[in-house]
């Protein structure tokens, strides 16, 4: 027998919360048939939160007369007894049932959350309810014990069925890691369900099969060239093409595009919605490339985008143009799959961890599955992250002879690969990242275009920023020793150094501490402060910071000087943690130089889980892009939908430092005069404290429009405080709320909505406001609750504001605007939308400022300002 099992709880933590709910079904293993029930409520004995009755519907009322679980305990302990237990997500309910004392030591336990891990690794997401809709399990009530537990139950036949059904070299691959597998719910799976004929396979014939996924010799891409190639104008060029329809700013941008590449030209060039600029500038990308047999780079905001122009609209090209031309893409060292660290998991000594056996499954059967080896193509959970780290191509060695597999490398490839594509398809980041890094292939990019560059400020400042926290500083040293150990390599003196630094990190902390208690209120739960001059002149606690970065610099030195000479075996297990160490090196010499305050923004921070974090970023972005980029370059082409303010380009200008670039703005091609409108109640009062009405006029604008709608926010807690007032009203009426502060991952979340928009409503924070595309039967209305301004506390605004004469209105107010105008731009994709725009924020009528906001949407936009209850009534009649 198995016994499922299912717990619902107050929240999270087993240390404060309680159990509410339990489930227990034993079930038949051979037939899956339940043999026995027992589900009960259970009286907490304290408040069940709001936001858990809205997540479980259990309410206080409901478990006032129910049991307590000492009441219960024995009659779970006898259920259960020696049976193995099955559960989706067994360190959740099983550390709180070990908090009220259950004895499951001796229990196998059976994860189908892990093993959903490993067949089900392209779901959108492996939440119970999730994976129930997408195998029609028939979960009719999520979050309640007993629908859960049968749910996890048929979730399991499920799997079982799968493996059985896994073809032949997949079944050979999984017995063979379950043999290495230390937990007993695999070992289980291997004793029970998997046949005996399929446990014949060893590490050697493993390994045979992992490597011809990687060839040691692959013919490389080729730069084409034609230099007689008769370059057309583009209508007869997409003439040629079936199922294109030309269009005049496309026609447009192509040619202020092509202009600037013949003639190494700078340009920026605004291209609203529709225009579809990703064709208006690959098309003369490829033929300038071809003609003049020099590559052209593009690169994309997110690794999204890029994805989609390698394998879609490249792709498109590349089988419907008459000119043949190599393209590739290329994303950060981190973004690939190393070989020689991968191998290393499966080392004969050592058994493997259940969340190693369900990650090195997932990623052997994405190996085999994949073309281009990124790891990004894979979602990952909890401790995936520290596996993923060690098995991401970060690190130089990967690069180097003393690596056995560099050729099969897939980082090493892809990087061969974009030295001779015509095209090469990358994304900021690495664009950034690589220009500082000392291997770098970027630095002879000659002609360039940045795709949604109204945000390289913020994409620079992130990309180079470095930091570290007592924690990590800890773990590096932790598994260095480790390391040593395991090779029986003795560093003179290894603990005593490492302890002798550690002390004088946490001083130096000490005194962050200090600082920080003045800058921030002690009630604050998430503490962070810029550092400024009069840190380095208040001379805290008597301490001198000069003395403590020399100290912590010459010590740290000494350490990493002594990992640099061990022998080349341990040093490719080092290397990682040697480079981590020389960036902590590389912060400490910053922070700590008060020189560095007129160069670099510093930041100290404290959570709990972090402890403390330092950290530090470019004080002026832009010129670092004049150094690294425009000075550069032969030809950069910067675009997007969102470049000018108030029909300037001023802004962008000044804040990218675009001195001696063009400029071209493309007009829209919708008519928003008839395609939009945009209301402003007046009637819920100063944004400053009108939650209660906003949350109130949401309800009743939901309960109306039911479907299609968007809310945009600028806070978690925005979010948290509608969704917990409106998510069971809204219920019961048949909408639901998927709300970024439960469905954290933004994609997934997105999936979600796409597959069942109707009768649902997005609430959405930060990341949202941009780089999201959904199409208006899906999406009609959009909610804008407040300006997007950055926070006024936040450090990098901060340091950036004392730059302009005046902050707000060249800095602060510009930045807002650029962003509000992308959020607006989430809505008109054809010329048959229609929109309405509510924004609730009365700053946009109630401030000396007040016009500066209409920049942020069209000029001829309908705009009415009114009360909330007269645009519900138009909308009933509509």
């Amino acid at each position: 027998m198995i016994v499922a099992l299912d717990l619902e709880t107050t929240w999270l933590d087993n240390n404060f919360d309680k159990i509410i709910e339990i489930a227990l079904v034993k079930f038949n293993p051979i037939t899956f048939e339940i043999i026995e029930k027992f589900d009960t409520l259970i009286n907490p004995g304290i408040e069940i939160p709001e936001l858990t009755s809205n997540i479980t519907n259990i309410f206080n009322k409901d478990v006032e007369n129910a049991p307590t679980f000492d009441y219960i305990k024995d009659k779970v302990i006898e259920f259960i007894w020696d049976l193995p237990i099955l559960w989706h997500n067994v360190y959740f309910d099983k550390d709180f049932l070990v908090s009220y004392w259950i004895p499951l030591g001796n229990n196998i336990t059976l994860d189908t959350f892990l093993l959903s891990n490993i067949f089900f690794r392209y779901e959108k997401s492996l939440s119970l309810e999730s994976l129930s809709s997408s195998f029609n399990l028939d979960l009719e009530w999520a979050h309640r014990a007993l629908n859960d537990t049968i749910a996890t139950l048929k979730l399991f036949k499920l799997i079982i069925d799968k493996t059985k059904d896994l073809n032949e070299q997949d079944k050979k691959i999984f017995s063979y890691i379950l043999s290495k597998s230390e937990d007993s719910g695999f070992r289980f799976i291997l004793d029970n369900y998997v046949d005996k004929k399929e446990k014949n396979i060893d590490k050697t014939k493993f390994l045979k099969l992992f490597f011809s996924n990687f060839p040691d010799k692959k013919e490389y891409i080729q730069l084409m060239e034609d230099k007689d190639i008769k370059i057309k104008d583009f209508r007869q060029i997409m003439s040629k093409i079936e199922n294109i329809e030309p269009r005049e700013n496309q026609e447009i941008m192509y040619n202020e595009v092509l202009s600037s590449l013949d003639n190494n030209k700078k340009l920026a060039i605004e291209a609203p919605t529709w225009v579809w600029k990703t064709f208006a500038y690959l098309l003369p990308s490829i033929l300038y490339s071809i003609k003049n047999w020099e590559q052209v780079y593009i690169t994309t905001s997110t690794k999204a985008l890029q994805d989609q122009i390698y394998y879609k609209d490249l792709k498109f090209f590349k089988n419907n143009l008459e000119y043949d031309f190599t393209y590739t893409k290329l994303k950060w060292k981190r973004n690939y799959l190393w070989i020689y660290t991968f191998l290393r998991f499966f080392d004969e000594e050592e058994f493997l961890s259940k969340e190693k056996t369900s990650f090195l499954l997932k990623t052997i059967y994405w190996v085999f599955d994949s073309e281009e080896y990124e790891l990004d193509e894979l979602d990952y959970y909890w401790s995936e992250y520290s596996f993923l780290r060690e098995i991401n191509a970060d690190d130089k060695v990967t690069f180097s002879a003393i690596n056995m597999y560099e050729d099969r490398e897939p980082a090493v490839r892809a990087r061969r690969n974009a030295r001779w594509s015509n095209i090469v398809i990358i994304n900021n980041n690495i664009l950034f990242q690589d220009i500082d890094w000392e291997n770098n292939i970027l630095w002879k990019v000659k002609n360039l275009i940045i795709d949604e560059s109204h945000n390289l400020e913020d994409v620079v400042t992130n990309t180079l920023k470095k930091g570290f926290s007592i924690k990590d500083l800890e773990k590096t040293f932790s598994i260095v020793d480790n390391s040593l150990k395991k090779h029986k390599f003795i560093v003179d003196n290894y603990n005593q150094k490492v302890d002798s630094l550690l002390f004088d990190v946490w001083s130096m902390f000490d005194v962050f501490w200090a600082y920080l208690s003045l800058k921030v209120s002690e009630d604050s739960k998430y503490k962070t402060a810029l550092i400024k001059s009069d840190f380095f002149n208040s001379n805290i606690d008597n301490v001198d910071i000069a003395s403590i970065s020399l100290w912590l610099r010459i010590k740290l030195t000494e350490l990493i000087d002594n990992l640099l000479i061990v022998p080349e075996e341990i040093y490719m297990h080092l290397s990682k943690e040697i480079s981590h160490l020389e960036m902590i090196l590389d912060i400490i010499w910053v922070v700590l130089d008060k020189n560095s305050i007129n160069k670099f923004i510093s930041i100290i921070s404290y959570t709990e889980n972090k402890w403390f974090y330092l950290e530090y970023t470019l004080l002026s972005p832009w010129e670092y892009l004049i150094n690294n980029l425009w000075n550069k370059l032969n030809s950069c082409i910067l675009t997007s939908a969102t470049l000018k303010i108030n029909d300037s380009f001023d802004y962008i200008s000044n804040i990218l430092w675009l001195e001696g670039f063009d400029f071209k703005s493309l007009q829209t091609d919708f008519d928003y005069s008839k395609q939009a409108l945009l209301y402003v109640p007046d009637d819920l009062g100063s944004i400053k404290n009108n939650m209660t009405n906003i949350v109130n006029f949401l309800h009743d604008f939901f309960m109306v429009v039911k479907w299609s709608t968007l809310v945009l926010f600028t806070a978690f807690f925005a979010i948290k405080e509608v969704y917990s007032k409106l998510n069971i009203p809204l219920k019961k009426e048949g909408i639901t709320l998927y709300a970024q502060w439960i469905w954290w991952w933004k994609h997934k979340l997105l999936d979600f909505y796409k597959s069942n928009h109707a009768n649902s409503v997005l609430l959405w924070t930060d990341t949202f406001w941009e780089g999201v595309d959904i199409s208006w039967e899906k999406l009609k209305y959009l909610i804008i609750h407040k300006v997007p301004f950055m926070v006024p506390s936040d450090p990098i605004f901060q340091a950036r504001s004392i730059l302009f004469k005046n902050a707000f209105a060249d800095y602060s107010l510009p930045k807002a605007i650029i962003k509000l105008k992308q959020g607006f731009w989430r809505l008109i994709r054809t010329k048959e939308d229609s929109w309405i725009v509510v924004f609730l924020d009365d700053r946009i009528y109630s401030t000396n400022w007040w016009e500066a906001l209409f920049w942020a949407f069209p000029v001829n936009i309908k705009y009415k300002k009114g009360s909330s209850n007269g645009l519900l009534e138009v909308l009933k009649k509509n």
